[in-house]
């Protein structure tokens, strides 16, 4: 069915086809590509601040091998559960290409694979998990585009000047609709963008960027999801699941940032950046190891030198 995205307001009309490119009888669709060049853009950065600031190493490609297809299956199954009617064969929920994938799902699979993998790996968990939300936000901001090519994730009719037409299956019909993908990832990119100067300036603690991900996220998602006409719902009820999942670790880590520069109690907890290491294995960041051994070679420097002018004096005394 012919169904171009119009901008009613802003006189633009365009009408994207979902599908990329085909080789033989194999569709490549634009929905996958994005969400591949989200992850290859937030990996890298991930991979960057782990390297500058946590240990040289290649720890998170290693890592990402691991998470990625755990974060997949746990975004499919999420969406799948709460969405059952639509599904009729293993082939369906298969489908990935077509859409349906629920971020929710795909954060708590992959921070409970992170816990599991930093623990065997003996690895610094929240200091992974720091690294890990400063790529997967950019990958988020950028992923949402695949929306936009699939004509889904808008929202309620609206008159705003930014309003998209698109055919809608909520109204049964075309209609000027909030663009919620836009939204998100405009938020997103802001988002990246207040995580990436937190991690490099402003970290006191692991876990600090983790939490701020989560409340920053969950504060966006909440009001966005409002909007939104294709939202998963808790069974039997009219709470719309991503909503209360926002709603929830939004206040627990807003709560915990609070708690923690309140108190300083990360001092105690061995979480401090360049402090002592925690039970958990985080280690001291990079930067502040960097600092602490050249004030030390520093020191040796002037020692050796007092040393060697003080057998001189020795030396001449002999003499």
């Amino acid at each position: 069915m012919n169904n171009p995205i119009v901008f009613p307001n802003l006189g633009i009309e365009i009408d994207p086809s979902p599908v990329a490119f085909s080789i033989g009888s194999r569709e490549f669709f634009w929905y996958g590509i994005i969400i591949a060049a989200g992850f290859v853009l937030g990996s890298l950065v991930s991979d960057f601040l782990w390297k500058k600031y946590i240990k040289k190493d290649d720890a998170i490609f290693d890592f990402l091998i691991v998470v990625t297809p755990m974060a997949v299956v746990g975004a499919r199954i999420y969406y799948i559960i709460f969405n059952l009617s639509l599904f009729h064969s293993l082939g369906d929920m298969l489908s990935t290409w077509n859409g349906g994938l629920a971020l929710y799902g795909a954060l708590i699979f992959g921070v409970v694979t992170a816990v599991i993998y930093a623990k065997v790996k003996r690895l610094p968990m929240t200091a992974l998990l720091d690294v890990a939300v400063c790529g997967f936000i950019l990958g988020q901001a950028i992923g949402r585009w695949g929306n936009f090519f699939n004509r889904e994730c808008y929202g309620v009719k609206t008159g705003l000047p930014w309003a998209m037409e698109v055919y809608s299956d909520f109204y049964m019909r075309r209609e000027a609709v909030h663009p919620t993908f836009l939204y998100e990832s405009l938020w997103n990119f802001l988002g990246f963008a207040l995580l990436f100067y937190i991690f490099t300036e402003k970290r006191k603690f692991n876990g600090q960027t983790l939490l701020v991900y989560l409340a920053w996220y969950g504060f966006g998602r909440f009001f966005i999801e409002g909007l939104r006409t294709d939202s998963l719902y808790i069974w039997g009820t009219s709470i719309r699941v991503s909503q209360a999942v926002a709603a929830l670790t939004f206040t627990i880590s807003l709560a915990l940032l609070i708690v923690f520069f309140a108190t300083k109690c990360y001092k105690k907890m061995g979480l401090e950046i360049g402090g002592a290491i925690g039970d958990e294995g985080d280690a001291p960041d990079m930067r502040e190891d960097a600092e602490d051994g050249a004030g030390q070679d520093k020191e040796t420097d002037e020692k050796g030198e007092q040393e060697h002018g003080d057998n001189h004096e020795v030396e001449g005394s002999n003499q």
